[in-house]
């Protein structure tokens, strides 16, 4: 099971993604710097193949906290107090 919920944060302006995720091995929960739900998806496969292949979760939430947006697709280009993303 997978819960998302994109925001922009006031302490540090940007778009970010807070993720709840739950597998058959444990639960974590994340933040990370992609934002969109066709991202989400992404990182669900992502996770289920980690897990599949026993990857720790410790390092499987490092990995998803770690995610950055590729320049230019669906990436922070202003910041007026809410999130303005470029078309992805």
């Amino acid at each position: 099971m997978l819960r998302y919920r994109s925001s922009a944060r006031s302490q540090r302006p940007s778009c970010e993604t807070e993720i709840k995720v739950r597998t058959p091995v444990g639960s974590f929960d994340a933040v990370c710097g992609i934002v969109g739900k066709i991202n989400v998806t992404n990182i669900a496969a992502a996770v289920a193949v980690g897990v599949a292949l026993e990857v720790p979760l410790d390092i499987i939430a490092a990995g998803v906290e770690a995610m950055e947006p590729v320049p230019g697709r669906m990436e922070l280009v202003d910041e007026v107090g809410q999130c303005m993303l470029t078309p992805g």
